[in-house]
């Protein structure tokens, strides 16, 4: 008898030890997760938005300091590339968010296309020092539209991100869950075996 209590003991030792092994495999793929779908994208996400302020901002200072003008056109050409970086950081990881998130990126890549095209207008503009043709342009004219369009995109691009994070987090706190559950339940019969 004593043989087939150690059995039994070893036995539910050794599946505990697997269960466990598993669940930390199945956490860490929830966790990696986590991170390639929610995590990442929103980090970007996030850049991309105080790109496009920053961008905004250096656009008024063009407009308002022509004096500064070389110095700020080059901020402008510095935040143009930040924005784009963010764009191709988002679109490299197309492959692993959901069908919704990678059309909302395309949608923002061509909103911001025309984006950059009203500031590239502007930046000509004020160079030969029409002014006035940039400060219409950003009060109600393409750039304002082009502007509102990427605003919209981007917001609409946080949203969806914002809730695959959501949506993994639940999955993998699910996992933990339902992994301690299992410890708790073979660890109890292992105890009430022996």
């Amino acid at each position: 008898k004593i043989y087939v209590l150690i059995g039994v003991l070893m036995i539910g030792i050794i599946a505990d030890s697997a269960t466990g092994i598993v669940n930390i495999d199945r956490l860490r793929n929830a966790a990696n997760d986590l991170h390639d779908k929610g995590f990442g994208p929103a980090e970007q996400t996030l850049l991309f938005h105080k790109n496009l302020y920053k961008l905004r901002g250096d656009i008024y200072k063009l407009l308002l300091l022509p004096e500064e003008g070389e110095k700020i056109r080059g901020d402008l050409k510095t935040d143009l590339q930040k924005i784009d970086t963010t764009l191709q950081r988002l679109e490299a990881m197309k492959a692993e968010l959901a069908d919704s998130i990678q059309i909302k990126i395309a949608s923002t890549h061509a909103a911001v296309t025309v984006y950059e095209a009203a500031v590239s207008e502007i930046e000509v503009k004020s160079k030969s020092g029409d002014l006035e043709f940039g400060k219409a342009s950003m009060k109600s004219g393409e750039a304002h539209l082009a502007r509102k369009k990427v605003d919209a995109e981007a917001e609409a691009l946080l949203r969806l991100v914002e809730s695959e994070v959501v949506e993994v987090d639940a999955r993998t706190t699910s996992i933990g869950n339902q992994g301690f559950r299992v410890l708790v339940v073979t660890s109890l019969f292992l105890l009430a075996v022996g």
